[in-house]
C-alpha cells in the first residue's frame, strides 16, 4: 500500500466529522460554540494509557511505561562518540533508568534540592539533557530550559527570574553560565564532558557516580497531575521572556492526544520507531515528541550538535518518523532541487515531468508506481529510507513544501498547530486533509472562534466561520510564572479560555486553517488596516524569496519590506552563479537582484489578489546569510527560537534602510 493511500483507520476519520460542536455547548453573541474532536467518544482526553496499571501521572511514569513495554535491554538514547563524527552508541532503557535514579538521588540528598525547586538546563540536545529532565520529573523538581541560542542578558534573566538553584550548562555555554552564577546563588554543573578548572563535583557524570541507582523514587498519584512539570520561557516577539507554567497534567494529556491521533490515522508509534533529536529541547515541541517516544519504548538518537552535519546524522540514524519545522523542510527541498539543477538536460526534464505527474496524483491521494520506481524511491533511499511520515510544527508549512515532501519522499506530511501555552500541539492534520489547514482539534482540547470586528472576522461568516482562536482543555498552561498581568492578558475573559492571538477559519470539512494574526495589525495613513502576517505568508510564495518582513505605519501610505533572497532560486533564475556569495556581489548586481525580486513580489501580489495598499512598493535586500540561508536569525535577535519574526527588533535593525526606502518613494512621487 502506498504511504498516501487511505487506510481503514483514515477512512473512518474521513467518513466522520473532524471538529464537531461540543454537546451542550452554545454560541454567544460574539463567539462560536465550543468545538471538540469528532472521532473520539469522550469529550476530552485527560490521561494517557488510562486502562493500564500502574497509572501514568508524569514524564517519569511515561518513561517507566516505555521500559515495561520494550524491556530493559531495548535501545533508549543514542549518541555519537566521539563528536561530531564518531559512530552511534546506545544506552538501554535499563541503563538510562539507573543513571536517572542516581542523578536524582544526588540532587536531593547531597545538593539539597527540594520538591518544587527549579533546575536549569543550558545546552544543545544531548543524552544528558533528557536524563536531567527525567531526573527532575522523578523527584518532583521543576526543570527550566535556557535556550542555547539566547544571549547572556536573556539567559541571566531566565536564571534570575525563575530562582533556579542548580544550572546544568554545556561546555559551549560554560563561560556565560559562570558569569551569570557569580551574581546568583546557583550551583553550576557541567552537563557534558570535562572542563579545565571544573572540579569532579561540577560534572553530570560525577553526580551520577555519587548517587545510588537503587534508591527509592517517590511514587506518583493523582495529586502529581496538578504539580508543576516545567517552566518554559518563551522569548516572544516582543518584550522580555515569559515563563509558561505547564503541570504534569498538560504533558500527560498531550501524549494521550497524540497517541489517539496517531492510532486514528493508522500511524501508531511503537517500540520499533526511531526519532532523531535535533530540534531544540528547550522548546516544548521536541520535548513532547520525546515523551511520546519514551512512553512507547522507542529509540531517540541525538544529532552531533552541528546542524550542518544533519544529513550525516540522518544517514546513520535512519529515523522512522522525522519531526521538523518549515525552514528545515525547505532546506531539504532546496537540496534536492539544487542536485536536479546540476544534472543533465534529460535528467532535469525527467524529474520535472515525474514531479508534475506524481504531485497531481498525491493531491488525489494516490501514487504512480512507475514514477516512484524511476525517480522517487531513489531519492527516498538517500535521505529518508525508513520514514513513515513527517511531522511539521512551530510555524505554517508552505503548501508547495508540503506537497514536495509527500511527492518526493513517498511519505505523508502531518502539520500541527499549537503553542508553548498549549504544550505544543492542539491541532493536527491527517495525511488526507487539505494542505492549507492544520487539521482538526486534538482530542485533548476544545476551541471556539471569537469575533474580531476591526478585522471583519466573525463566527457567523459563510461558508467558513472565522475569528480569534481560543483554546481550552487539560493541555493549556496554568499561567505565566510571577507574571499576573501576562496571565490576565492570555485569559482576557477571566475564565479558562486561552486567547491565542491567531485568526482561524473553520472549513466545511471540520478542519481549521490559520489565516491571520490578530496582534500584528496596523493602520496606514489613509486609514486602511494591514494584517501583516497574512501578507508575509503570501509574499513568501514569490520566486526567489527566502524570508520577508513587511513594514508600514500610520504615517505612511505604502508598504516596504526587507527580503532575504533564496540563493538556490536565484541560481535557477539566472541572477546568481552557483557558488557565488550574495555578500560579495557588487552594488550593481545587488540592485539587479533587488529589482527582480520586487517584480516577483508585485506579480505574487497580483496572483494573490491583494489590494493596492497591500502591495509592497520598495524593498531592502539582506545579503548576510547564515549556514541555513537565513538573514533573520535567532543569533541576530530577529527570530524567536520557534522561527517567528521579532518585529521590534527587526525595525531597530533595519530602521535606517526603512527611512531610505520611504525617502526614495517620496522622491518618486514628486
Amino acid at each position: 500500500m502506498s504511504a498516501l493511500e487511505e487506510t481503514p483507520e483514515m477512512a473512518r476519520v474521513r467518513a466522520g466529522k473532524r471538529s464537531v460542536p461540543r454537546p451542550g455547548g452554545q454560541a454567544t453573541e460574539n463567539a462560536s460554540a465550543p468545538y471538540v474532536c469528532g472521532y473520539v467518544d469522550e469529550p476530552l482526553l485527560y490521561r494517557a494509557f488510562p486502562n493500564e496499571q500502574p497509572p501514568v501521572y508524569s514524564l517519569w511514569d511515561l518513561f517507566l511505561r516505555g521500559l515495561r513495554v520494550a524491556g530493559a535491554s531495548a535501545r533508549c538514547l543514542g549518541y555519537r562518540e566521539p563528536l561530531p563524527s564518531g559512530p552511534y552508541r546506545w544506552l538501554t532503557y535499563g541503563e538510562v533508568r539507573q543513571r536517572v535514579v542516581a542523578l536524582g538521588d544526588t540532587l536531593v540528598r547531597e545538593l539539597q534540592v527540594s520538591r518544587g525547586d527549579r533546575v536549569g538546563i543550558y545546552g544543545k540536545n544531548m543524552k544528558e539533557w533528557t536524563m536531567t529532565l527525567l531526573a527532575c520529573s522523578s523527584r518532583g523538581l521543576v526543570p527550566v530550559p535556557v535556550y542555547d541560542s539566547l544571549g547572556a542578558d536573556a539567559a541571566e534573566y531566565v536564571v534570575q527570574h525563575s530562582e533556579m538553584v542548580v544550572l546544568f550548562a554545556s561546555q559551549e555555554n560554560w563561560d556565560k553560565a559562570t558569569q551569570i552564577a557569580k551574581s546568583r546563588n546557583v550551583r553550576l554543573v557541567l552537563i557534558d564532558g570535562g572542563k579545565e578548572g571544573a572540579t569532579p563535583h561540577d560534572t553530570f557524570d560525577a553526580l551520577v557516580a555519587r548517587g545510588q541507582p537503587q534508591s527509592q523514587v517517590p511514587t506518583t498519584s493523582e495529586e502529581t497531575l496538578n504539580e508543576l512539570m516545567i517552566i518554559m520561557y518563551t522569548s516572544g516577539t516582543t518584550g522580555t521572556p515569559k515563563g509558561v507554567m505547564l503541570p504534569n497534567q498538560a504533558l500527560v494529556a498531550e501524549v494521550a492526544g497524540l497517541d489517539c491521533v496517531a492510532g486514528a490515522y493508522g500511524l501508531p508509534i511503537t517500540h520499533d520507531d526511531v526519532l532523531l533529536s535535533y530540534l531544540p529541547l528547550a522548546h516544548i515541541f521536541e520535548q513532547v515528541a520525546e515523551a511520546l517516544w519514551l512512553a512507547h519504548g522507542a529509540s531517540i538518537a541525538f544529532y552531533c550538535g552541528d546542524v550542518r552535519r544533519l544529513l550525516d546524522d540522518l544517514t546513520d540514524v535512519q529515523p522512522t518518523v522525522f519531526v521538523g519545522v518549515p525552514r528545515v523542510f525547505s532546506r531539504f527541498q532546496e537540496r534536492v532541487l539544487s542536485t536536479v539543477n546540476r544534472a543533465g538536460v534529460i535528467r532535469r526534464w525527467l524529474f520535472r515531468t515525474a514531479f508534475s505527474a506524481q504531485s497531481a496524483n498525491v493531491l488525489q491521494h494516490r501514487r504512480s508506481w512507475l514514477w516512484d520506481s524511476l525517480i522517487f524511491h531513489r531519492l527516498r533511499e538517500r535521505l529518508f529510507p525508513r520514514v513513515r511520515f513527517f511531522l511539521s510544527g512551530a510555524a505554517p508549512l508552505p503548501d508547495h513544501v508540503n506537497l514536495f515532501l509527500s511527492t518526493v519522499f513517498c511519505a505523508p506530511t502531518l502539520q500541527g498547530y499549537g503553542m508553548t501555552e498549549t504544550t505544543a500541539g492542539a491541532f493536527i492534520s491527517s495525511p488526507l486533509d487539505r494542505q492549507d489547514c492544520v487539521g482538526c482539534v486534538m482530542p485533548c482540547a476544545e476551541f471556539k472562534l471569537v469575533d474580531i470586528p476591526d478585522m471583519k472576522y466573525t463566527h457567523r461568516d459563510k461558508p467558513c466561520p472565522r475569528g480569534e482562536l481560543c483554546i481550552r482543555g487539560p493541555i493549556v498552561t496554568t499561567g505565566y510564572f510571577k507574571n499576573e498581568q501576562a496571565t490576565r492578558d492570555a485569559f482576557p475573559d477571566g475564565d479558562d479560555w486561552l486567547a491565542t492571538g491567531d485568526v482561524g477559519a473553520l472549513n466545511e470539512d471540520g478542519t481549521l486553517s490559520i489565516i491571520d494574526r490578530k496582534k500584528n495589525i496596523f493602520k496606514l495613513a489613509q486609514g486602511e488596516y494591514v494584517a501583516v502576517e497574512a501578507l508575509e505568508s503570501e509574499y513568501h510564495k514569490a520566486k526567489g524569496v527566502g524570508q520577508v518582513w513587511v513594514y508600514g505605519n500610520s504615517h505612511e501610505t505604502q508598504l516596504v519590506a526587507v527580503v532575504v533572497p533564496d540563493p538556490e532560486q536565484l541560481v535557477s533564475m539566472g541572477l546568481l552563479n552557483r557558488g557565488e556569495s550574495l555578500g560579495q556581489l557588487s552594488d550593481a548586481q545587488k540592485a539587479s537582484i533587488r529589482q527582480a525580486l520586487l517584480r516577483e513580489l508585485t506579480a505574487q501580489a497580483k496572483a494573490s489578489r491583494l489590494k493596492g495598499f497591500e502591495v509592497v512598493k520598495h524593498i531592502h535586500l539582506e545579503t548576510d546569510l547564515n549556514d541555513m540561508n537565513q538573514g533573520f536569525t535567532i543569533e541576530n535577535d530577529c527570530l524567536t527560537p520557534t522561527f517567528k519574526l521579532k518585529r521590534p527588533q527587526l525595525q531597530q535593525r533595519y530602521q535606517k534602510h526603512i527611512d531610505r526606502m520611504y525617502e526614495a518613494l517620496a522622491k518618486q512621487s514628486k
